[in-house]
């Protein structure tokens, strides 16, 4: 039972979500993501964080932030 666990888990591992899938989280996730990191930067060691992304779209296309 062990082994076949962390077979699966090893399988799982090596998988990806699909494109369109990645391109979702990061389009709703993303922003909150960082944002919550570097208000933690801020509170926890007085540093200011500056981020720059891009990400390919669902279709492939590479989107960067404004």
């Amino acid at each position: 039972e062990m082994k076949e666990a962390e077979r699966l888990a090893k399988e799982w591992r090596k998988a990806k979500p699909l494109a369109k899938v990645q391109a979702k989280t990061a389009s709703q996730k993303g922003e909150k993501y960082l944002r919550e990191f570097a208000e933690e930067m801020w509170r926890q060691c007085g540093m200011r964080v500056a981020v720059l992304t891009a990400c390919k779209d669902g279709s492939g296309q590479t989107m960067t932030t404004q």
